[in-house]
């Protein structure tokens, strides 16, 4: 089992592998039968991987609504173009590769619309920041540290949310995803080398915010 990333000792990935998937071979055969008019085909990989697609999408935006709805379109965008996946990669990477592309689409719509109706002065969502705890291992030896760790993980959140996209992408699919510096490689269209080393800026970059914050 593989350790979440442990800044200062506080963990931020979980402690258990990701959801394991079928086999390229099961993915196959669930494509094929959609190709030649299996639409229940198509309802076994969604129900295969919208977790794992909601997962990463929610990761990427921190918000519940944003995610569900990015979410429906990465799903939707895959019944149009299912039909031309060449079996290149693993269905898995395809899947993870459009997902971050829809979210991050997603940011700069968010982005933009934040800059337009949002003021300096408008509240944090707290519901919107407390479903991040979801998301994150928890383990609960007693109320006290229960929520002191609701709190310190809402504050690593928030600084997430502060990093650029490629440092959050890389950071959540290496923490949080628990993917080789391989597969991060073929998701993001990178080198291994590159991987390693925007990971390790990307966690540079956590680690300043957080000092900032006085956390660590």
């Amino acid at each position: 089992m593989k350790a979440g990333f442990i800044l200062y000792g506080f963990r931020i990935g979980g402690t258990k592998e990701p959801e394991a998937v079928s086999n390229k071979m099961e993915d196959r055969e669930l494509i094929e039968r959609f190709i030649k008019g299996d639409k229940k085909a198509f309802d076994e990989i969604v129900e295969r991987y919208k977790d794992m697609v909601f997962r990463v999408v929610y990761r990427m935006l921190g918000d519940r609504t944003e995610a569900l709805d990015v979410s429906q379109e990465v799903f939707l965008k895959l019944y149009g173009s299912l039909k031309d996946f060449r079996f290149e990669s693993r269905f898995s990477t395809y899947l993870y590769r459009m997902s971050i592309n829809f979210a991050k689409n997603r940011l700069k719509t968010m982005a933009t619309r934040r800059k337009r109706h949002v003021s300096l002065e408008t509240p944090v969502n707290s519901e919107s920041a407390t479903d991040h705890r979801e998301h994150i291992a928890d383990e609960r030896p007693d109320p006290r540290e229960a929520a002191a760790s609701h709190e310190l993980r809402d504050i690593v959140w928030e600084a997430i949310g502060q990093l650029s996209e490629e440092h959050r992408e890389i950071l959540i699919l290496r923490e949080f995803e628990s993917m080789s510096y391989d597969a991060i490689a073929q998701v993001l269209l990178l080198d291994p080398g590159t991987v390693k080393s925007r990971l390790s800026r990307a966690r540079r970059a956590l680690k300043e915010i957080l000092e900032k914050k006085d956390v660590i």
